[in-house]
């Protein structure tokens, strides 16, 4: 199971069969607010990483700014990094040769 090791704010969490989103990452503690009945559960890092390893707390959706392209790119391995850089190479190659309508990088990566 993989566990978020980085926590930003504006990313979605399940728990309990309710989706919160993290709302502010102190150094003592993380608070979560539900997205559902707007009430806010604050957790220590420690609970997190123990309700996220027991499989209790699920990444439902990472924050908005983590889904920039360069950002995909930086948290990936180097060879999956090698991977993703040709393939959007090509894309962009055949989107320019043939001027037809090809998956955006994004996609590829996902």
């Amino acid at each position: 199971m993989k566990i978020n090791s980085t926590i930003s704010p504006g990313s979605q969490y399940t728990l309990y069969e309710e989706i919160y989103e993290v709302t502010s990452v102190d150094t003592d503690q993380i608070t979560l607010r539900s997205l559902q009945n707007k009430h806010p559960v604050f957790l220590t890092h420690d609970i997190f990483q123990t309700l996220q390893a027991k499989g209790v707390l699920l990444l439902h959706q990472l924050a908005p700014i983590d889904k920039s392209l360069a950002s995909i790119i930086t948290n990936l391995t180097t060879l999956q990094s090698k991977a993703a850089l040709r393939k959007i190479h090509y894309v962009r190659g055949l989107k320019k040769n043939f001027k037809v309508h090809c998956p955006t990088p994004k996609q590829w990566l996902s």
